[in-house]
């Protein structure tokens, strides 16, 4: 559990750009500042600017205080949705491409299938630099909009789907089962669970999202 306390401005948070909310996962995941600059394509000098920036915003002296209310935040999300994978067998854990993601369309979490199949990680934006959506379900047709899940919904239903996913042994069909709901540091996030068809059962599939 994530404590209010003098030293953190949880709430700035929720008020974090999308290339801030990058800088703080790609640091929680133990990049460094070269490291980041590389990874997001602008100059040190730039990392090193946007962390002052957010110092205000946070109300920290140290970067360490963010990153660790962004592991903490992010382990309490990973394991209530790891939780809730408690099927017959621990190996069907592994058939699903799981990621969470900001409502600034960041990828706050990915397990390794996700970053396989669908090519992201923590610390990814949905959006390209000229705004457009990342084609992150079907490269060779819609790209997927992050903009176009349900955040506004407040009922925390699971909506499902039905979409194709290129892998590198061809083109599958996935159960799609999508959740959005408020978390008490980051905001609005949207859990996003992939189901290979074939692997994980319709019964099993169906009493997930019930």
């Amino acid at each position: 559990m994530i404590s209010r306390n003098a030293y953190v401005n949880l709430d700035g948070f929720r008020l974090l750009t999308a290339r801030e909310a990058q800088l703080v996962v790609l640091s929680s995941e133990g990049l460094t500042d070269k490291e980041i600059a590389r990874e997001l394509r602008i100059s040190p000098g730039t990392v090193i600017t946007i962390w002052s920036r957010m110092r205000a915003k946070l109300g920290i002296t140290s970067r360490i205080s963010a990153i660790s209310v962004m592991v903490a935040a992010v382990t309490r999300l990973t394991t209530i949705f790891d939780a809730e994978y408690d099927l017959d067998e621990p190996s069907k854990k592994l058939n699903a491409v799981r990621i969470v993601v900001s409502s600034n369309r960041v990828v706050l979490h990915s397990t390794p299938e996700a970053t396989k199949v669908l090519g992201v990680q923590a610390g990814d934006s949905l959006v390209r630099q000229n705004g457009q959506p990342v084609a992150l379900l079907d490269p060779n047709g819609d790209p997927f909009d992050a903009a176009s899940l349900p955040w506004d919904r407040q009922d925390q239903s699971t909506m499902t789907d039905r979409v194709q996913l290129k892998t590198a042994d061809g083109t599958h069909e996935y159960d799609l089962a999508v959740r959005v709901q408020d978390d008490g540091v980051l905001g609005r996030v949207a859990f996003l669970d992939f189901f290979r068809l074939g692997r994980l059962g319709h019964r099993e599939f169906a009493e997930f999202v019930s």
